[in-house]
């Protein structure tokens, strides 16, 4: 009884399923047909528009393409705009006298015919070509892109274009791969410019990263960089392995890195090549800024700063000029670091944000750190830096005629923080002999020495004044005596 009562029920069910399958079928197909008519009537308001504009341009309302008209004459160009204006028309009635559905057809047909096996584009220009297949729909478009592979470079340029202004974003991934291994760099281009705004981006990386193997050309691998966004660590990454390899010339590398826009996003030290740029900044001192702002002020954490110790380096020379000479009224030479012209005080702020405490310690306790280094790392870690400093140091003082003839020096000892005094005998009869006293203490905010209250007792007038003496550089003043002009040098250094 069951058996039967379900063998029946099997009839009434499979007639209802055709049924619904009838009814969706009906939707669809009506639905098609609803978009083969609108399609139609686009094209149709399309052709009636740059009709409309022939004729405003024949009755002298528009003055047409000033290159257009200057290479032929008055006459030549309103034949020509009549000529195309009928061809438009004669295209208009096709149009309006086939079925909807045969528009796509006829429309390929006019716009990319094809004889003996090569297809070339139409009467149509590119603008108006676009906007009728855009006007006609998807369908239009596929029809003419089955006519790719017979087209010319330049046609297939024209396909490829449209293909931009399809919606929805269409990918015709197999005439894009036939354009990427055409000779045409033109051509290569278009058809990656469609890869990067209609495909999946994985596919586009593919395509790019094949283009950027096979490039030999500087300024066009330059092009397909740019299909990356600048301000993406991909971007960076392959420029620094093209400029490794020799690919690209490091001047060229760094005028586009320097010239592309960045975002303030933290960056991914694991996708930078960090030893890379590094390198850079050392050999390119006009580009330091660009790379301290673009690269390194974005980096995070300890284990990519870690990296950078050079840069900490020249940073904390460049910013406190630890090897300056200072005179009377400022700095009156810089050592090399000091004048390169880039942004030492963010990136040190960013070393003092960034690094760890190990990472401190292990680079102040280092033999090879420098003493200015050392002092501020002692600062970052909370600690006085005068502790890093031996209780007594060793002032060196020379004099110097204005012929540079050395009239007098000595190397005394002095202890940080209590006051000093000595006499310095004169080494040659024209100078004379001149009594010093002053106080050395340690400016730990600017990271120099300070003497306070500089006495050189010369005759008959000596001179007092606060000298600042840099960790690795000296302080030069020039004074008057008995009419000649005498330069003192000071430096200090552990004894």
């Amino acid at each position: 009884m069951r058996a039967g009562h379900s063998k029946g029920m099997t009839k009434p069910m499979a007639t209802l399923g055709r049924l619904l399958l009838a009814a969706w079928l009906s939707v669809a197909c009506a639905q098609a047909w609803a978009q083969a008519d609108a399609g139609k009537q686009r094209v149709i308001e399309t052709l009636q528009s740059y009709i409309a504009l022939h004729q405003e341009s024949l009755d002298g309302k528009l003055p047409g393409k000033a290159e257009v008209r200057m290479a032929m004459s008055l006459t030549q160009w309103r034949e020509m705009e009549a000529r195309e204006q009928q061809q438009r028309r004669a295209l208009l009635r096709s149009v309006e006298a086939a079925n909807a559905e045969q528009v796509p057809a006829l429309l390929a047909a006019s716009l990319l015919p094809c004889r003996e096996g090569h297809c070339e584009r139409g009467w149509v220009h590119r603008a108006e070509f676009t906007d009728l297949v855009v006007a006609s729909g998807v369908v239009t478009w596929r029809l003419l892109m089955d006519r790719f592979a017979n087209a010319s470079s330049e046609r297939q340029e024209d396909l490829l274009h449209l293909t931009l202004s399809m919606k929805p974003a269409q990918c015709p991934s197999a005439q894009l791969d036939q354009a990427l291994g055409d000779a045409v760099f033109r051509l290569r281009t278009a058809a990656m410019r469609v890869y990067r705004n209609n495909c999946e981006a994985t596919a586009f990386r593919e395509r790019l990263s094949t283009q950027l193997a096979g490039e030999r050309d500087p300024e066009r691998l330059l092009y397909w960089l740019d299909e990356l966004p600048h301000d993406s660590a991909e971007f960076r990454l392959e420029l620094a392995r093209l400029t490794q390899t020799a690919r690209l010339p490091t001047e060229l590398a760094l005028r586009k890195f320097c010239e592309s826009t960045t975002s303030a996003a933290p960056l991914p030290a694991a996708q930078l090549d960090i030893p890379f740029w590094v390198r850079v900044f050392d050999t390119q001192a006009l580009r330091r800024d660009c790379l301290v702002e673009r690269v390194f002020l974005k980096l995070e954490g300890s284990s990519a700063l870690s990296q950078m110790r050079p840069i900490f380096s020249a940073a904390a020379s460049t910013h406190y000029g630890f090897e300056a000479t200072q005179g009377l009224y400022g700095t009156v030479t810089t050592g090399t670091g000091a004048s390169a012209p880039w942004p030492a005080a963010p990136m040190l702020a960013t070393f003092q944000r960034g690094l760890d405490r190990p990472t401190l310690l292990a680079w102040r306790n280092s033999p090879g750190t420098l003493l200015g280094e050392r002092l501020l790392l002692t600062r970052w870690l909370n600690e006085d830096p005068a502790t890093r400093l031996p209780a007594t140091l060793s002032l060196v003082l020379e004099v110097r005629s204005s012929s540079d003839v050395l009239v007098s020096s000595t190397i005394q000892p002095v202890r940080l923080g209590q006051d000093f005094a000595f006499t310095l005998p004169s080494q040659v009869a024209s100078f004379q002999e001149v009594r010093y006293a002053g106080r050395l203490v340690l400016d730990t905010d600017q990271l120099r020495y300070r003497i306070e209250g500089l006495s050189i007792g010369l005759k008959p007038a000596g001179a007092v004044f606060d000298a600042t003496v840099p960790l690795a550089g000296s302080f030069d003043a020039q004074l008057n005596v008995q009419r000649e002009k005498y330069r003192w040098r000071i430096s200090l250094r552990a004894s």
